[in-house]
Parts: structure tokens; sequence; C-alpha cells
């Protein structure tokens, strides 16, 4: 993203704010930018199983449309709070209301700002949305069992590991498990990650 493009969405715009990034809503430069450029890197995609096309700026645009549409999936820009940089994805998909559970997702794209701080406040933002602005009673997230890094951020939030898909997806030549993680939300208003400094809106 462009250091014009971020002065165009300060945090003012933030659906939530932590202490290192917040979340805003998705936009069409967004879509343009970054955003499909992720989804082309080996890197960035490396255990995921479902990129296998290309992806382009028109794609994306159709996605975004698409989730401008639909009320069981919220998909938040991660910006950076330094630098207003669009760094990253926050999602929450296959949200059911009747049973009060969704599946929870973070891609972080930059390089410079996989460390881990950002991805793992971004997990913890998203969380806190899921279980209390949105009152839903489970956080189910997953992870390829040969992404150390997503597993380990995911079970440092205080997820328990619920299972396995066996041989879920095909990577670097080989079938991988995918391991399943959740979080209540009766575990999740006690743990000690839950964010202490959140705000929904700037002021608040």
């Amino acid at each position: 993203m462009s250091d014009t493009t971020a002065m165009k969405y300060p945090e003012e715009f933030a659906y939530a704010v932590g202490r290192h990034v917040y979340f805003r809503y998705l936009t069409e430069d967004d879509a343009r930018g970054d955003w499909h450029l992720w989804f082309n890197s080996p890197e960035v995609t490396a255990n995921m199983i479902m990129q296998r096309w290309v992806n382009t700026p028109e794609d994306q645009l159709d996605y975004l449309a698409g989730l401008r549409r639909s009320r069981d999936r919220l998909a938040l820009a991660v910006v950076d709070r330094a630098s207003h940089r669009f760094i990253g994805i926050g999602s929450l998909s296959s949200i059911d209301t009747v049973n009060r559970k969704a599946e929870m997702s973070v891609v972080i794209g930059p390089a410079d700002c996989r460390d881990g701080v950002r991805g793992l406040e971004a997990l913890s933002l998203l969380t806190e949305i899921g279980l209390a602005r949105l009152n839903l009673n489970k956080i189910i997230a997953t992870a390829m069992e040969n992404s150390e890094a997503g597993i380990r951020m995911t079970k440092l939030l205080g997820d328990t590991e619920t299972g396995r898909f066996r041989e879920h997806g095909f990577i670097d030549g080989r079938y991988v498990d995918c391991i399943i993680m959740e979080m209540l939300q009766r575990e999740w208003l006690d743990a000690p990650r839950r964010p202490k400094s959140i705000r929904w809106a700037p002021g608040e």
C-alpha cells in the first residue's frame, strides 16, 4: 500500500483497535493493491490448501463485492498502527448465529510484518470480536500440521486442540493433516491473552 492510500484510511476508520494493529473495513483500493498479490505469493500461501489458481485484481474485487452482501462472513483489513499500512486480512467465516460459532483465520502478507507480534494480536482481536462483540459461543481455528507458527500462535491464545482432518491437504509433495483448535466463550472471558486495551472506536 502506498503512503497516499494509507493516509486515506487512517485509524478513525477502525472497527477495532489494539496495541500494534487495528481492523478496518476492506476497500477497492485494497483489492487492487497488495491484497490480491499476497494470494499469488508462494511464501504467503505455502501452508494454504485452497490457493492454487492465479488471483487477479478483478477476482479480488468480485470477492469483496460478495463480502458486502454476506452475513455469514466478516472479513477485515489488518492495519499496522504505527504506519497505517495495510498488512493482512482477518476473517470470521461460516458464522452460524443459531449454534453461535464461526471459523477464524488471519493472513499477514508482508514478510517484514510476519514476526508473530502483529499476527498474534490480530488473532486475539478477532477472537474478542467473535466471542464478545458478536456473542458467539465458539471460535474454530485450523492450521496445516506443517504450519508450526500458525499452530503455536493459536495455542498461545489458549485454544484447545480438539482433533484433526487426516491427510487434508497436498503440500510440497505429500499429504498433511489439518489441526483443529477451538476456543469457547466462557474460556475466553477469563483467558490471560484476552486483550485488555481494545477499543471499538477512537475516543471510547
